[in-house]
């Protein structure tokens, strides 16, 4: 048998109140998460989300940060 703890056995446990899927259990996916900044996601390279990022640094710009795109609302046919 094994010596492990519930924790460590992961019996379908949520990760605390605020687990991997949201406080209320479901996947928030309406709200778009931009994690690179401007020059990263024009180049579509890593941006290690520093201020500025290693890659605007050598590349001497500035670093901005992105805003999300506005959500468009599908047309139903």
């Amino acid at each position: 048998m094994s010596d492990s703890t519930p924790s460590q056995q992961g019996g379908g446990q949520s990760n605390g109140p605020n687990g991997p899927n949201g406080p209320n259990g479901h996947h928030n996916s309406k709200i778009p998460r931009v994690l690179a900044c401007v020059l990263c996601q024009h180049r579509k390279i890593k941006c290690d989300r520093n201020t500025p990022c290693s890659n605007c640094l050598k590349a001497n710009v500035p670093c901005t940060p992105s805003t999300p795109a506005p959500v468009r609302k599908r047309r139903r046919a």
